[in-house]
C-alpha cells in the first residue's frame, strides 16, 4: 500500500513518476514535432513539457537513450545532436532556461531531418 493512495496498490506507472522518469510517450512526441519540420509545433510541445513540470535534464538523458536506438538517422547527424545535447545539459547545470535549451535541441534535430531529407 502506498500512503499517496490509501487503500490501493503501489503500480509501475507511480514508482515512474516518482522516481521523475518520463513516460516515452512524452519523448516520441517531442521527437515526433522535431521530426515534422514545423517550428509551430517544437514550439508548442517544449512549452506543453515545461508546463507539465517535467525536468529538462532528465527529458534530454531520456532522448538520448531513445536517439541511440533510431534508425532513420545516420551516425553524423546523431553525432552532431549528441554534441548539442552535451551543451545543453552543460547549459542546464549552469542554471539556463530551460525552454530555450530544449527549442535549442529540437531545433538541431529538425535540421537534421530537413538535411536527411535533401
Amino acid at each position: 500500500m502506498s500512503k499517496l493512495s490509501p487503500g490501493e496498490t503501489v503500480s509501475e506507472s507511480n514508482v515512474l513518476e516518482v522516481s521523475g522518469f518520463i513516460e516515452p510517450s512524452v519523448i516520441e512526441n517531442w521527437l515526433k514535432a522535431c521530426l515534422s519540420g514545423s517550428f509551430e509545433q517544437i514550439q508548442n510541445i517544449v512549452q506543453q513539457i515545461i508546463s507539465d513540470g517535467y525536468a529538462a535534464g532528465q527529458l534530454l538523458n531520456q532522448l538520448h537513450d531513445t536517439l541511440i536506438d533510431n534508425e532513420h538517422l545516420d551516425d553524423p547527424k546523431k553525432a552532431r545532436i549528441f554534441e548539442k545535447l552535451s551543451i545543453a545539459d552543460k547549459r542546464l547545470m549552469d542554471g539556463a532556461s530551460e525552454y530555450l535549451q530544449l527549442m535549442d535541441v529540437s531545433c538541431e534535430i529538425m535540421k537534421a531531418e530537413a538535411n536527411l531529407l535533401n
